[in-house]
């Protein structure tokens, strides 16, 4: 089975003049970290929404800070790639009448073979802070072990790096969200190696 990383094609200037949402979620009034939420391994079952920090035409697919990719809700057929490690949560304006589904990718699956993986590691004496990854800077090639990774999951986060977007899909997950009727050149899909 081949597994792609997911991430928004943030070189491409399609991204000019666009909504952009403010890097936090809220629940109510109270503002949510995506940061910790991204890093929960359950299911989210709390009212959320979003506020934008700037204004424009509403494009496909979005970003929440770098841990989230959300959907537009009016794209036809997105509720197939719910499901086997994916959940769409609903994300809600009412300012300007408009819904996202967040991507919540739950499992956080240790698959990583660090003796193959290429990345840039500290400095010796360096000490990560809370929201950096223990092991490295940069993770420049991360290449995983299959037999690690449950058959039955479409998505999952690498366990032990807290990289931007960190969000595994499934080739199979890959080619549903392909064959959505959305300008799919708002995302990019990077094929990592496996051993």
């Amino acid at each position: 089975m081949k597994y792609f990383k997911i991430n928004p094609n943030v070189s491409s200037k399609k991204w000019a003049g666009y909504l952009n949402p403010q890097t936090k979620l809220f629940e109510g009034t109270d503002p949510i970290s995506a940061i910790s939420l991204s890093e929960s391994d359950k299911k989210i079952s709390k009212a959320l929404s979003y506020k934008p920090l700037t204004d424009g035409p509403i494009p496909p697919i979005n970003t929440i800070g770098s841990q989230f990719i959300v959907f537009d809700s009016n794209i036809k057929g997105i509720s197939s790639i719910d499901g086997e490690g994916t959940q769409l949560v609903p994300i809600k304006n009412s300012t300007i009448q408009h819904t996202y589904l967040l991507m919540h990718v739950h499992n956080h699956i240790d698959c990583i073979d660090w003796s193959l993986s290429e990345f840039d590691p500290w400095p010796e004496n360096y000490s990560p802070e809370e929201w950096e990854s223990k092991r490295a800077r940069i993770f420049i090639t991360p290449v995983i072990c299959l037999e690690k990774i449950p058959e039955k999951l479409n998505s999952f986060r690498l366990k032990e790096w807290k990289d931007a977007f960190n969000i595994v899909v499934t080739e199979k997950l890959k080619n549903k969200i392909l064959s959505l009727d959305f300008d799919h050149s708002f995302l990019e899909f990077h094929e990592l190696k496996t051993t």
